[in-house]
């Protein structure tokens, strides 16, 4: 998709992350759970057995378990935002929560399910929310609020 890792919608976002552990983990498997950039820091922590807690409290999520095929309790959702910072007046901050299915950007409220609509095109409105998408919504808002509100420039 020309254009597509300038944005902000799951083609543009959506990167694969692959693994190769010979005897450890099964070649060819495949894994939809939700990663996020500091899992990584997560993960290697629970496979060295170190001692995190001199950082404070993190918010990565390992998934050593998920893919050593122990049980595991995958990351429900990923906090993202994108400044691009370009010369053509592409500027905007858009920090959005998103699960494998859904997501809701920050500032301007809109809420897709872009599994079903990849290029974001189709905007949720509240009064045609399904039961389970105002759910959805609902936890998202909340997510949203645990974190700072960035300034727009």
């Amino acid at each position: 998709i020309p254009g597509g890792k300038g944005g902000t919608k799951e083609y543009g976002v959506h990167v694969p992350l692959l693994i190769t552990w010979p005897n450890s983990i099964a070649a060819g498997s495949v894994n939809e759970s939700l990663i996020d950039f500091p899992d990584i820091m997560a993960t290697f922590a629970e496979m060295t057995l170190s001692d995190m807690t001199s950082y404070g409290e993190l918010d990565g999520v390992s998934f050593y378990r998920q893919i050593t095929n122990r049980t595991y309790t995958p990351r429900s959702y990923s906090y993202d935002y994108f400044l691009p910072r370009t010369n053509a007046g592409n500027n905007s901050l858009r920090p959005w929560v998103q699960d494998t299915a859904y997501k809701l950007y920050h500032t301007s409220g809109k809420f897709f399910h872009f599994s079903a609509d990849p290029y974001e095109t189709f905007n949720i409105p509240k009064t045609e929310m399904t039961a389970e998408e105002k759910i959805i919504y609902n936890r998202f808002k909340r997510i949203l609020g645990l974190y700072p509100d960035y300034p727009t420039p």
